[in-house]
């Protein structure tokens, strides 16, 4: 008839009482293959460019490239959520492009979309929470790995508890999971992101696997303190399930979390009028990544525990750490401000726009990746980023003596010509 969903591969009609759901399309189980090596995606997949690829030949193709603009990671700073990877001026929502700074709310939906927490909420929550349908909304959140920050309470309850699985060696390691929650006890915001089932994946920016096994119920009932939890939603997988069952280990985080396994045609509890497994879709690749908050109400979500540091020389400020000084220079599009680290009195420049349109914003990015990339004796250092007000500035090297313009404008006829073409070519040098 024509409800009868077509496979986005074949093109032929799917007859079939199970079938699959991803990147928004029907296909057959059969049809859903690596395009490389043609074996079997059922249980987990990467997408690039429309195309479908298995773990090892996705990597093997693409290697470590930036999940936002598809380049080459080479060095510097990275952003990291789970195994995706993001140049620092890459990470930035997909709907309003506002960037995501340190402690910012985000998301990282179906393991590859990028928002911010308020169009996550707006664009993902809201209208599943909306639907009218049978089952509970948890299960038709998306997969998502979440990190909650959960304030200090006067009442002695977090609203929740949890059960620990001690694993047995690295192919089936420790597991937490959220036992049972109170609604009574937890507060309605934070019912988006705690369900029972969800895996603890990280207790304050520690994982689990460090946690000592006697600590773990400790640190989580402490309710003086703020408590950050990294917890891992996964609406396709039974509750209870013990870790191995599924066929493979549940993975840690950082590690590539797999797809649902295909809900057995037999199982009436799963199916309705037609069994459909929806894997879950990867707009690019699949990785973790932290949840963002819901809205400015709800309890923030950071994603300072999710970046990971390649080289140490690079660096992320936030506008707090920084003490503005004088404006050393400015242009048409953008300005250098002097700058003091609060804590350790590092001099260094900040460089921000002042006029935001499209174009210059696009320039100003590009410089962002020529800066952070180029390690040369004629051109400032590049120290980091800063992300202020959603929108990026970077930090380089203060050198003192003054500026270039002042010192030409005072030479006299004495200033020895073999200094004026040395600095001639050190400055072609730098261009």
């Amino acid at each position: 008839g024509s409800d009868l969903p077509v496979c986005a591969s074949c093109g032929q009609g799917i007859y079939d009482g199970q079938y699959l759901q991803a990147l928004k399309a029907d296909w057959h189980a059969d049809c859903f293959r690596c395009c490389e090596c043609g074996a079997s995606l059922s249980h987990q997949y990467y997408e690039k460019d429309g195309r479908l690829y298995c773990k090892k030949d996705y990597w093997a193709r693409f290697g470590e490239l930036c999940h936002g603009c598809s380049e080459q990671i080479t060095k510097g700073l990275v952003m990291v959520a789970g195994e995706q990877k993001y140049h620092p001026e890459c990470f930035s929502c997909l709907n309003c492009r506002a960037f995501i700074g340190d402690g910012d709310t985000y998301a990282l939906v179906e393991r590859s979309k990028l928002y911010c927490g308020h169009c996550y909420y707006q664009m993902v929550v809201t209208p599943v929470i909306e639907q009218i349908l049978p089952d509970s909304p948890a299960s038709r959140i998306p997969h998502t790995v979440t990190l909650v920050s959960i304030p200090a309470c006067s009442d002695g309850k977090r609203g929740f508890s949890v059960s620990i699985d001690q694993g047995c060696g690295t192919e089936h390691p420790r597991t937490v999971r959220v036992r049972e929650v109170d609604p009574d006890c937890i507060s309605p915001d934070m019912k988006n992101s705690i369900h029972v089932g969800d895996r603890i994946l990280e207790i304050n920016g520690t994982p689990i696997g460090h946690v000592p096994l006697d600590e773990i119920d400790l640190l989580i009932q402490e309710t003086s303190r703020l408590l950050q939890l990294t917890i891992e939603h996964d609406p396709h997988e039974p509750l209870g399930q013990e870790p191995g069952l599924a066929g493979s280990p549940l993975p840690t985080l950082g590690s590539p979390l797999r797809s649902p396994a295909p809900v057995p045609c037999g199982d009436p509890a799963a199916m309705r009028q037609r069994a459909v497994t929806r894997s879950c879709s990867t707009d690019k690749s699949p990785g973790s990544g932290s949840v963002g908050s819901p809205a400015s109400q709800r309890k923030d979500i950071g994603r300072s525990e999710s970046l990971r540091v390649v080289s140490r020389a690079h660096r992320i400020f936030r506008p707090s750490d920084l003490i503005h000084g004088e404006v050393l220079g400015k242009g048409c599009f953008g300005q250098a401000i002097k700058v003091t680290h609060r804590e350790t009195g590092e001099v260094m420049v900040m460089k921000e726009l002042i006029r935001f349109d499209e174009e210059t914003q696009r320039t100003f990015l590009k410089e962002v990746k020529v800066m952070r990339c180029l390690e040369h004796p004629n051109v400032l250092k590049f120290i980091g980023v800063l992300y202020k007000e959603k929108r990026l500035n970077f930090i380089t090297e203060y050198i003192k003596g003054g500026t270039l313009r002042s010192l030409i404008k005072n030479m006299d006829s004495h200033y020895p010509w073999s200094q004026r073409v040395s600095f001639a070519k050190d400055i072609a040098a730098g261009m």
